[in-house]
C-alpha cells in the first residue's frame, strides 16, 4: 500500500500514487503602521493541503470500483484519515476537489488511462465515532 485515505487504498494496481505534495505554512496578520514596514503578528497554522496524483489502467488492472468509492468518500463531505504506506498518520482530510482525466478512450467512452487527482484539506478535528460508524456503513451497505 502506498497511501490510504480512509477506506480507499492506493496500490500499485488498480489505483496508483505516483505524485504526492503537501502545502503547510503559518499565517500572519499585518499591520499598518505609519512610515514603517508593516509588522507581523502570527495568528495560527495555515490550512494544511495535500494533492494525491495517480494514474489507473481499467481495461488492464480494473479500478473503476475505486473510482466510484473516490466519488462517494467526496460526496459525503466527511473528513477522511490518510496514513502512507509507511504508517505515518497525516491526520483527517476533507476532499476538497477531485479531478479524473480520462485519455485513450474506448468505444465505451471509458479511457484506457485515467489520470487521478485528489485535492485535500486538513480537518481541524476528527469525527467523532457515531458518525465514522454511520459513514462506513453508507458506504459498504
Amino acid at each position: 500500500m502506498l497511501f490510504c485515505l480512509g477506506p480507499l487504498a492506493f496500490e500499485v494496481a488498480p489505483l496508483n500514487a505516483d505524485e504526492f505534495t503537501r502545502d503547510a505554512g503559518y499565517d500572519y496578520a499585518a499591520k499598518d503602521i505609519m512610515d514603517q514596514q508593516r509588522p507581523r503578528e502570527g495568528v495560527g497554522e495555515a490550512d494544511e493541503k495535500i494533492t494525491l496524483k495517480g494514474k489507473l489502467f481499467p481495461h488492464r488492472f480494473g479500478g473503476l470500483d475505486e473510482l466510484t468509492l473516490l466519488d462517494n468518500l467526496r460526496t459525503s463531505g466527511a473528513p477522511q484519515i490518510l496514513v502512507r504506506g509507511d504508517g505515518l498518520n497525516f491526520g483527517w482530510y476533507f476532499i476538497e476537489k477531485t479531478n479524473i482525466r480520462h485519455t485513450y478512450l474506448d468505444p465505451q467512452g471509458i479511457g484506457r488511462q485515467i489520470e487521478v487527482a485528489i485535492d485535500l484539506v486538513k480537518s481541524p478535528n476528527a469525527p467523532d465515532a457515531g458518525s465514522l460508524l454511520g459513514q462506513l456503513m453508507s458506504l459498504f451497505g
